[in-house]
């Protein structure tokens, strides 16, 4: 006799990942932009010698969107100048801290804050006070 199946749906958590631009993204991006300016281009050439749009190149100096390698090198070869010249001096200190609650955004981090809040504090506490002297505070 087949098992019923159950009609409560389990949500899958995906964990989110930085795909948003840095600091140092934008940094690079103010870098081409003062590179293009000094070469006399205005962005409609830059993106016409790139393949792409204007509004495009403009997301890439403004930060909102990273540059790849690929594109990179194919404006500074548009720019006549090294990729070092954009690249030299970023610093990947500048990055962001990763984010502390990133373990809490799995299928396991879910399902421990639902057990957390079913606690009362007293409990709570204790656990807490176990988990920070087990992992060295």
């Amino acid at each position: 006799m087949p098992r019923p199946r159950s009609t409560v749906k389990q949500a899958r958590v995906q964990p989110i990942t930085a795909k948003s631009p840095t600091d140092i993204d934008r940094e690079g991006g103010k870098r081409l932009r003062a590179l293009r300016e000094e070469a006399g281009m205005s962005q409609t050439a830059l993106a016409e010698r790139a393949g792409i749009t204007f509004q495009q190149v403009q997301k890439y100096e403004n930060g909102a969107n990273r540059v790849s390698i690929s594109r990179l090198i194919q404006f500074c070869e548009a720019l006549d100048v090294p990729p070092s010249q954009v690249l030299d001096g970023l610093s990947t200190a500048r990055q962001p801290k990763a984010d502390p609650l990133q373990p809490l955004r799995t299928e396991r981090g879910v399902r421990l804050a639902k057990a957390w809040d079913r606690l009362d504090p007293k409990k709570q506490v204790a656990i807490l006070n176990l988990i920070e002297e087990t992992a060295g505070r």
